[in-house]
């Protein structure tokens, strides 16, 4: 059949069964499996994040906020002290308490014989004979002993005083090694926790009727 105005072939139309299909619909063997989707719905779907998984991975926020180190803990000693309510704050309330004062015994009593093993260990270097260094062996042994005894004596005393009376094992020992110098008045820099350890100790003492 000619067509309008000339020679042009027939085009040839297919009915559009729109039983089956919907105009402008497609139907997808991929990730849609076989639901038909309208094509205004896909759209949609991209547009607002619903339907198909996206094409990049969404944005993320993250949250930062500023981490500070926890505060000190009290010593343990002050803390199992503050429970029982036997916690002593001054030298005139830790003279009240039977365990502080116990405590405080076996430590000055320990400290003395420390000192006195010390000055048989020195007057023993002089001496080379093997009696003498069996000697300075036992007499280094039984300063160790000691000072372990002390160091648990210190532990039991600092669980019924406050932080400004506890008293910190080396630093007290130290001092009494440098006592002679420390009431002299010398000053070096390291003679300042040793002078404060002496200080407490010797208030403590006076608390003490010792």
């Amino acid at each position: 059949m000619n067509g309008i105005g000339g020679n042009h072939q027939p085009i040839n139309l297919t009915p559009t069964d729109n039983n089956a299909k919907t105009q402008n619909t497609q139907s997808s063997q991929g990730i849609l499996g076989r639901f038909k989707v309208s094509l205004p719905n896909i759209i949609k779907a991209l547009f607002t994040g619903g339907g198909l998984a996206p094409s990049r991975a969404p944005d993320t926020s993250i949250h930062s906020r500023t981490v500070t180190a926890p505060p000190a803990a009290p010593p343990k000693s002050s803390a199992a002290g503050m429970k029982s309510g036997k916690v002593a704050n001054t030298a005139n309330e830790a003279k009240n308490s039977p365990a502080a004062k116990q405590s405080f015994k076996q430590i000055d009593e320990g400290m003395q014989k420390i000192q006195d093993l010390k000055k048989q260990l020195q007057q023993l270097r002089g001496q080379p004979t093997p009696s003498a260094q069996n000697a300075r062996r036992a007499v280094g042994l039984e300063i160790k002993l000691t000072r372990e005894v002390c160091k648990n004596s210190v532990d039991s005393f600092n669980k019924t005083v406050g932080p400004d009376l506890q008293i910190n094992l080396s630093d007290l020992e130290m001092a009494l090694g440098n006592e002679v110098q420390l009431d002299a008045g010398e000053k070096y820099p390291e003679f300042d926790q040793e002078f404060k350890a002496l200080s407490t100790y010797r208030g403590m003492k006076a608390a003490f009727g010792k």
